[in-house]
């Protein structure tokens, strides 16, 4: 199975003040953002600074972690519990993708997220997407869904208030 980091995600009570850090650490401007965060490319891995705010009831909990990419969501978590390793989060869509979360011996949370290796690429149903700096959607580059891991700049057609991926 492979497996990658993808995501250094950050949760703050001062996004302005970490967005200003991390883009003169990295010297440069995130490549995504909204009101309550941004994402910086730092290479293969992405950077996402975030607003500490409420989690979602049924979801992760809002706290740093790292993303690992993984091709088999659902046997890589049947591979950590049989080794002892109980979930946090078991496997389940978002809007960001699919993702199942656990704890490491720490107490840190580790995000496990799906790619598409060896999947079919697209569904041929329109998808979400996101506008972001410079005018440009962002969509998840491997599964066709907008997403913080892993960008993929293209143009997108607006469609009413909703734009979609066709």
């Amino acid at each position: 199975m492979e497996s990658a980091v993808r995501e250094v995600a950050l949760f703050t009570d001062d996004v302005e003040g970490s967005l200003r850090l991390y883009g003169l650490l990295l010297g440069t401007a995130p490549v995504a953002d909204w009101p309550g965060g941004a994402v910086f490319d730092a290479g293969d891995v992405k950077i996402l600074v975030h607003d500490r705010g409420a989690g979602m009831a049924d979801g992760p909990p809002n706290e740093d972690h790292i993303a690992i990419a993984v091709d088999d969501l659902d046997a890589r978590c049947e591979e950590l519990r049989s080794h002892g390793h109980p979930l946090l989060v078991e496997p389940r869509e978002y809007p960001w993708g699919r993702s199942a979360y656990v704890r490491d011996a720490d107490g840190r949370l580790v995000e496990l997220v799906q790619t598409s290796l060896g999947r079919p690429r697209d569904s041929g149903k329109p998808r979400p997407a996101r506008r972001v700096r410079g005018g440009l959607w962002i969509r998840h580059d491997e599964v066709g869904r907008w997403n913080h891991i892993d960008v993929r700049f293209e143009r997108r057609e607006l469609v009413g208030e909703d734009v979609l991926v066709r």
